[in-house]
């Protein structure tokens, strides 16, 4: 169920170190298979990596359970939060995970910034991934020292308005505030915002299974999943055109994504060739669901599709 982020570089090692790579596989219900993860992890395995919540399915992946099996193997964990931290409250801590990366654009931030955890001990084990001005201490003829974290890490030219409007900032002197999307978010509370999807989801899930020919694909239960589903709208026995379903969507004022969604493993796995996925967030009502599910009955009902 992994995103191409969460994936590709993987591959690449694979022709460029010769790794090798273990691609756990799913249930039927959308959710990861536990008992062939085990069997796959063994001493000799030094990297565990997987999503919190699949971009696709909006499974939500049991990670403290996945990190302590890694763990009893002396393998490192690597979560890509990118589709949780926005919607979940999320404790690098409880989650037990070595690494965890998410993107600002998910939650409010523009794009083009993101941040990437990691346990102190393991950073510092670490080379620098770039090279330019600002990640080094000294540098004196062939001789140099890294510069301490995460500084490190951050060589060249930092996207500064990303970063203030992703963590906000605070005035040196004055002490002046300005706020973050990470501010904005902590002052609704994580635990609301998952609420209010669940809330949301619920209400589109018991809406969309009204509909006659819509599948639905991941979890059936608003709890264990995200804020957003993927569907496909069968009719005589084929499945219709995602792109054709989310074009009659925008012309209704409703914005929806179509195609692979960056996971087409997963998209094959399911055995189309994509899908429409709704998504919603902290700004969303149920006015604007029940909007989404008559526009997507009429489209149904009123044979607009070939």
């Amino acid at each position: 169920m992994e995103h191409h982020s969460n994936l590709l570089p993987w591959r690449m090692l694979q022709d460029l170190r010769g790794i090798k790579l273990e691609v756990v596989e799913l249930r039927e219900d959308g959710s990861l298979d536990m008992d062939a993860l085990k069997s796959v992890l063994s001493g000799r395995t030094k990297l565990v990596c997987c999503t919190h919540v699949s971009n696709v399915l909006g499974t939500i992946n049991p990670v403290a359970e996945i990190a302590h099996l890694a763990h009893s193997v002396g393998a490192v964990l690597v979560v890509d939060a990118a589709q949780s931290l926005p919607h979940l409250p999320v404790d690098v801590g409880a989650l037990g995970c070595d690494f965890l990366s998410f993107s600002g654009h998910k939650m409010l931030a523009p794009l083009g910034i993101g941040v990437l955890y990691g346990r102190k001990a393991l950073l510092a084990e670490l080379s620098p991934f770039q090279y330019g001005g600002g990640m080094i201490r000294d540098i004196v003829s062939d001789e140099f020292a890294w510069a301490e974290l995460p500084g490190k890490f951050e060589a060249g030219t930092p996207d500064v308005a990303g970063a203030v409007a992703l963590g906000g900032a605070v005035g040196p002197d004055e002490g002046r505030r300005l706020e973050g999307s990470v501010d904005y978010l902590t002052s609704l509370g994580m635990e609301w915002v998952q609420t209010h999807e669940t809330t949301l989801t619920e209400h589109a899930l018991q809406g969309l299974e009204r509909i006659q020919g819509i599948q639905v694909y991941g979890p059936q239960e608003a709890q264990k999943r995200c804020g957003l589903i993927s569907f496909n709208v069968e009719k005589d026995g084929a499945i219709v055109d995602d792109h054709l379903v989310a074009q009659l969507l925008d012309q209704a004022g409703i914005a929806v994504r179509a195609g692979g969604h960056c996971a087409h493993p997963l998209i094959r796995r399911l055995g189309v060739q994509g899908a429409v996925r709704v998504s919603f967030y902290v700004y969303n009502t149920i006015e604007e669901i029940d909007f989404f599910l008559q526009t997507l009955q009429d489209i149904v009902t009123r044979h607009l599709l070939p």
